[in-house]
């Protein structure tokens, strides 16, 4: 925000201007400031010094706007949740064929959401700008006989998958579309924050398309997508040649991405529910990811994996979190994941054969036994629980033997879980 000498109007530098613009608004916001009698009388440096030293100072907050909204993200949640309000709603869906919001205002509206959602870096900031931006595009999506509007929503969420995975989950054929290209092709995603708003911008399109009845198979399609860019493999340098836009960013760090959108996905209460059929090949991407070289996806892999525990044996209601209300019996988990038996018992082998080395193979073999622990131990060995985790129980039987002793206690309750009560002492 600039303010003129005579103190009385003010101009706000938007954070989607051109950088040509914002650098000249920054020196005369500088000018007025050396200039001005009350910093005149207090400064004793040259003029020259104290010119270039704000100069510099500004231009910084140029290149980086997230230092704005860090001390007026507040400011930004109200303007979210007033574009996304009963003010937009009235103005546009009241009388469809004469709105009081012509497609240039919207426009605006969609730019200040799309910008905060994939630029900034402040949580409070991009949290509160999703929650305005799901409203905002419910209001799109109703307004069906207004132009093209309607149509804006998917096509924003088709930019941003095929720019991070290189799948195309729908045909964008409007420039409004395409806008959320103009921020990705001027900065890169953050690797940091849990990848910071962009979790949240697919999150709040997939929750205002299914509230509208306009989900579709769109849900499919970019869950299919994500878990493809997942498995393209875990320490790959190469980038795929149809990503245009975040080309600079390593395969490492385009998987990251697209776990911490899983895990958002996963966890959200609208279109958690909706991801029954994806939920075991989520769950083996995120095993798979404890085992990589990079700590940012293994830290993901982390995430995803008690974000899936959650989703799968819901959450702790009890401090005591060995409760029977969330666990599951083996013959029960292995029939809604009927490929995760195989892939534990391989991946469990894997783990206890570098038992003793200090690897970072310890973090996926606490999530196995974790894991085994939230079975309910059959009531005879000759049931369908007691066949199917059979094979475990000599594998977890070895980790009686490692060093650390954590393991060894997650062992032993994980065997508790294996056995049949009569086989205990």
């Amino acid at each position: 925000m600039m303010v003129d000498e005579d103190g009385e109007h003010t101009k706000i530098i938007p954070s989607g201007a051109d950088e040509e613009d914002q650098w000249r608004n920054s020196e005369d916001f500088a000018t007025l400031v050396v200039t001005s009698k009350e910093g005149s009388d207090k400064v004793d440096c040259p003029k020259a010094d104290i010119e270039n030293e704000v100069v510099k100072a500004f231009r910084q907050v140029v290149e980086r706007p997230e230092h704005l909204v860090v001390n007026c993200w507040r400011s930004v949640r109200e303007v979210a949740f007033l574009f996304g309000g009963n003010l937009t709603r009235e103005a546009l869906l009241t009388n469809p064929k004469t709105p009081m919001l012509n497609i240039e205002q919207l426009k605006v509206m969609a730019d200040f959401f799309i910008s905060q959602l994939i630029r900034s870096r402040h949580p409070g900031a991009f949290e509160l700008t999703a929650s305005g931006f799901q409203l905002f595009c419910e209001i799109l999506l109703e307004a069906k006989d207004y132009e093209d509007v309607s149509q804006w929503p998917e096509q924003w969420l088709s930019v941003v998958i095929a720019d991070l995975t290189d799948f195309t989950i729908t045909e964008i054929i409007t420039d409004t579309g395409r806008l959320p290209r103009k921020y990705l092709q001027d900065a890169a995603l953050c690797a940091t924050r849990r990848s910071a708003g962009l979790p949240f911008f697919v999150q709040a399109l997939l929750v205002a398309l299914h509230k509208t009845d306009r989900m579709g198979d769109l849900l499919n399609r970019t869950v299919n997508a994500l878990l493809a860019e997942v498995n393209r493999g875990a320490d790959a340098t190469t980038v795929p040649s149809a990503c245009k836009e975040q080309d600079n960013l390593t395969a490492a760090e385009r998987r990251l991405h697209a776990m911490n959108v899983l895990k958002t996905l996963v966890r959200d209460a609208t279109i958690g529910p909706l991801m029954g059929t994806h939920l075991e090949l989520i769950l083996i991407c995120a095993f798979q990811g404890l085992d990589s070289y990079y700590w940012m996806i293994r830290n993901a892999g982390l995430m995803l994996y008690s974000t899936m525990m959650e989703r799968i044996f819901g959450v702790n209601r009890t401090r005591d979190c060995e409760s029977k209300k969330n666990r599951m019996a083996a013959s029960v988990f292995f029939t809604k994941f009927p490929g995760l038996r195989s892939f534990l018992l391989k991946a469990l082998k894997e783990s206890i054969n570098e038992l003793n080395s200090p690897t970072i193979g310890k973090t996926k073999l606490f999530s196995l036994l974790n894991l085994l622990k939230r079975l309910l131990p059959p009531i005879q060995q000759a049931t369908t629980d007691g066949t199917m985790v059979q094979a475990f129980v000599p594998l977890v039987f070895r980790c009686a033997g490692a060093a650390d002793i954590r393991i060894r206690l997650l062992g032993a309750k994980a065997l508790v879980a294996l056995l049949q009560p009569s086989c205990l002492p």
